[in-house]
């Protein structure tokens, strides 16, 4: 699924953008970044949540595909 072709407000375009950026390289991660998210209405405490659970998904699937889990359904 490509969330940069889904028809959302660019409020949650804006914060979908920096999460996919927490994921794929937060080493890049800048200022500017956390302030666009700021800047299109999103509150420190509302990005931290959304911070917190990319980040959470990111290390489950990580930890789960080093030991070989596999899906089952």
């Amino acid at each position: 699924m490509n969330f940069e072709s889904a028809p959302v407000e660019p409020k949650l375009m804006a914060l979908f953008k920096f999460l996919a950026k927490v994921s794929r390289q937060p080493a890049d991660i800048v200022r500017e970044d956390f302030d666009t998210v700021r800047e299109s209405g999103w509150n420190n405490e509302e990005i931290t949540e959304g911070v917190l659970v990319a980040s959470l998904y990111a290390c489950a699937n990580r930890f789960s595909a080093a030991i070989g889990l596999v899906a089952d359904f």
